[in-house]
């Protein structure tokens, strides 16, 4: 690494794992856990950059005019459950799932730029329980159902925790049912880990029907019904992704379509396993046409 003088850091941090991963034995694991913290790590630093350059100058320009009032719309419950309150009259909801390490903080920004286009909908950014993860070399940190291996071949289907996961999401579904939102007025949405636990709640053995499902740089993590309920379901998928790879995310597309959905898949050139500006427009759009105006 230190030899790689005319590599940037980044590029040199890489190529080392890279080097690293192809040792057996302890080396690999310790390596490949430190790589997945790192990339969460810069998801999260990638994800500010994206949403300043979604708003726009004059939009991030009227966000810090409406701050103060922003921040008395957000509350958090003592489970970590973020509420981005909405700008006018509530009658959608959009419950967004974080990933592998993260919290509901770690996207509740996304909510009010979102409501700049969608001043009616609620945000519900919740926080996965702290428990430990067995890729990670079994070190606790927020997450919604274990994960033996980040190498699709290798993955268990139906993790420990991912049903309880799922239930929690249908509970918090059934929430916003009770103050008088209709199921097609509830979009899911989740990212990496989030968005396994999301399709779960919407296409599983238990499923709970919705607006639509968003998959952010995810996967299929149960073994779904082999007939699943007429549902909304749209992948976005990072062509630079080094922690779930986009052929994970293809092949979760393509299993969704033979068992007789029609779901969308739109990929991002150069895009890492995090989120760019390009995403957050399209997942407006998408946000849009599903639940339209109040």
């Amino acid at each position: 690494w230190i030899g790689t003088q005319k590599m940037q850091p980044r590029m040199a941090f890489r190529e080392t794992i890279r080097m690293c991963c192809n040792r057996p034995g302890p080396c690999r694991s310790a390596v490949a856990a430190l790589a997945t913290m790192v990339f969460t790590m810069t998801s999260l630093q990638a994800l500010m950059r994206s949403t300043q350059s979604f708003v726009g100058h004059h939009a991030a320009t009227q966000s810090a005019k409406q701050s103060k009032r922003t921040s008395l719309r957000a509350r958090q419950s003592g489970d970590g459950l973020v509420v981005v309150e909405p700008q006018a009259r509530h009658s959608a909801t959009v419950i967004w799932l974080h990933g592998l390490g993260d919290t509901g903080e770690g996207w509740m920004d996304v909510g009010p730029q979102l409501q700049m286009k969608l001043p009616f909908v609620r945000f519900l950014f919740p926080t996965a329980p702290t428990q430990p993860v067995t890729v990670n070399m079994g070190i606790s940190m927020p997450s919604w159902f274990d994960i033996n291996s980040l190498e699709p071949e290798l993955f268990k289907l139906n993790p420990k925790g991912l049903k309880e996961s799922a239930e929690y999401v249908r509970s918090l579904m059934k929430e916003e049912l009770d103050v008088g939102i209709s199921s097609e007025r509830v979009v899911l949405v989740g990212f990496s880990q989030g968005g396994a636990v999301v399709l779960e709640a919407a296409l599983g053995q238990d499923s709970e029907a919705c607006g639509a499902v968003l998959v952010l740089s995810s996967f299929v993590g149960s073994r779904l019904p082999a007939a699943l309920p007429a549902t909304i379901v749209h992948f976005f998928h990072g062509e630079a992704d080094q922690v779930v790879p986009i052929s994970w995310g293809q092949r979760s597309f393509k299993e969704l379509e033979a068992k007789g959905l029609k779901p969308s898949f739109k990929s991002y050139a150069g895009m890492p396993h995090s989120a760019c500006a390009e995403e957050l427009q399209d997942i407006a759009a998408v946000l849009s046409a599903v639940l339209g105006s109040e």
